[in-house]
């Protein structure tokens, strides 16, 4: 069934709540998303206050079939300014068409400002997200159960499937502060991984990481910054010559 209250992405402080999407395929290019591909943000204004919210999506549950051409896509939102996404479940399949996307998320593709909280992304995903820029982590790059590129909050999320690529993590590809967050599902990364996050200047508390196999699943240091506190791995994590 499906019961939604729906508003327009702008700086008018929108809302979407109580969508479910079922038997929907949806193919995109650039931004793609199965609930709103992403926002309309003039990330360029000088008035944004980026401590405030601009969109909220809340207790949405997708089961889409979503064909992603490049870009950033995610099972809920493809592309985030100054959001909040909570209480959302995905079960969509993500499928990366050109093997060439940004940021592949469960849940979002790009977070950009605010936060994702008590969500869960109960499909694999598989995604190179290369990038325009070849695969190097400066351009923003990544592949996770939650979020794959996390400039904001990650909090009280969980990850069921299976996420392989370049820069893969249970619950962000890259960057994020992270907590009270559980990962569940085998983690494969071609250059980086990690069981919660696979690249982030983070400091890690309390992370129990599991059977970890392959080259170095440390915390690398980029640009991007963030702590990691409180989170739980239990799937696989496999990286370098043996993913």
């Amino acid at each position: 069934g499906h019961e939604a209250e729906i508003a327009s992405y702008s700086t008018n402080r929108s809302i979407i709540k109580n969508v479910v999407l079922r038997d929907s395929v949806i193919f995109g290019q650039g931004v793609t998303g199965s609930i709103i591909a992403g926002g309309t943000l003039d990330v360029n204004d000088s008035g944004l206050d980026w401590s405030q919210v601009y969109m909220t999506i809340s207790n949405c549950i997708s089961y889409a079939e979503i064909y992603a051409f490049g870009g950033s896509a995610g099972g809920i939102v493809g592309l985030g300014y100054a959001t909040v996404v909570e209480n959302c479940v995905n079960n969509s399949t993500i499928t990366d068409m050109e093997n060439k996307g940004s940021n592949f998320g469960g849940i979002i593709g790009t977070l950009y400002g605010g936060r994702v909280e008590n969500s869960v992304n109960n499909s694999p995903l598989t995604a190179d997200c290369i990038g325009s820029g070849g695969g190097n982590i400066a351009n923003g790059v990544g592949t996770g159960g939650i979020s794959g590129f996390t400039v904001g909050i990650i909090t009280g999320c969980i990850n069921n499937g299976q996420i392989t690529g370049i820069y893969v993590g249970g619950i962000s590809g890259t960057g994020g502060t992270i907590s009270k967050c559980a990962n569940y599902g085998e983690i494969v990364g071609d250059c980086v991984a990690g069981g919660i996050v696979g690249t982030n200047s983070a400091v890690v508390i309390l992370m129990a990481n599991i059977d970890i196999t392959g080259g170095d699943s440390s915390i690398y240091i980029y640009y991007v910054s963030g702590d990691v506190k409180n989170c739980y791995n239990r799937g696989n994590v496999t990286v370098g010559a043996d993913a």
